[in-house]
């Protein structure tokens, strides 16, 4: 077992030897690596079970197997700053809340409903046996930051003007053989107000040990250096439309056929709305093939975007 394994200390499990350091425990008690590679929880439960209910969880697991093994991911989500992921095969009627193998498999039936909101705003739900997609302003207050950032461009240039007015006079005076003392200067930054910050989703699950999942994506931000909000737009609508595709997902994981509506209090975000029902087919292909030489390198980012813009008749 080696000199960091603990025979003295067998895990109450499966008897094997528990580390020596820093062991997982419950009630104290410490498991082997083992068992402690078998725990899929969430945060915290571990830490409020007795080893009586943690040995009904293990029994779960190891019964939860046949699953593990049935288990092919059929779409993938990675929300970017936990290691928690969505891996659903909906082939099986199964999904993962983790990309592990060894990770628990739920049944479709678990999955009760989702929200994805911009901030505090809702974006996508689910909604009986559809899924209600709503208005957004962001790319609307995105453009009213135009003033913002050209007042930023000018401090800018008038910082560089400084800057290299300073570097002539340091010239200066070494040809003269002085002593140059500089100015402080502070550089600008944009720190821009923007329309939102995270996308937040919320998964609600009925299962045994899990409940709601809350996770966090970062939305797109104005650059600190060089704001644009053409790119800010442009990045906006790829999050946006990676959202919408993750709502895509769970509502035909959930109910197969699912289409979307707008309500009577809301309506499908503009790239939604134009995607489903005014852009066509054609158009669609045709960004597609620009997506795939912006990939290649033969068009710049902007370029891309300008060509997409178009295309959707933003």
């Amino acid at each position: 077992m080696g000199l960091f394994s603990n025979n003295k200390k067998p895990c109450p499990v499966c008897g094997e030897a528990t580390p020596r350091l820093f062991p997982t425990k419950v009630e104290g008690t410490p498991i082997c690596k083992e068992c402690a590679g078998k725990v899929y929880l969430p945060d915290g439960m571990l830490n409020t079970m007795t080893m009586n209910s943690f040995m009904q969880y293990m029994s779960y697991y190891e019964q939860n197997q046949p699953l593990r093994e049935q288990f092919t991911s059929t779409f993938e989500f990675y929300y970017g700053i936990s290691s928690t992921d969505l891996v659903l095969d909906a082939s099986h009627g199964l999904f993962r809340l983790k990309n592990d193998k060894k990770a628990l498999v739920l049944e479709a039936s678990c999955l009760k409903g989702f929200r994805i909101l911009e901030d505090n705003r809702l974006l996508f739900a689910s909604q009986g046996n559809a899924l209600k997609c709503y208005d957004s302003d962001v790319m609307e207050k995105a453009r009213g930051m135009y003033t913002a950032i050209e007042q930023f461009r000018a401090r800018r240039q008038h910082y560089e003007f400084m800057k290299n007015m300073e570097r002539r006079e340091e010239e200066a005076a070494e040809q003269r053989g002085e002593t140059y003392q500089r100015r402080y200067l502070e550089i600008p930054s944009f720190d821009g107000n923007e329309p939102f910050c995270n996308y937040n989703i919320e998964i609600e699950i009925e299962h045994p040990y899990w409940g709601q999942v809350n996770e966090v994506v970062y939305g797109p931000k104005f650059s600190s250096t060089h704001p644009s909000v053409d790119t800010y737009i442009s990045d906006y609508q790829n999050a946006t439309e990676r959202m919408h595709e993750l709502a895509m997902n769970l509502m035909q994981f959930m109910c197969p056929g699912a289409k979307e509506i707008h309500g009577a209090d809301a309506e499908a975000t503009p790239a939604t709305r134009q995607m489903t029902e005014t852009v066509g087919n054609n158009a669609i292909e045709e960004i597609k093939q620009y997506k795939g030489l912006f990939d290649a390198g033969i068009i710049t980012e902007e370029e891309f975007a300008a060509k997409k813009r178009q295309l959707l008749g933003l």
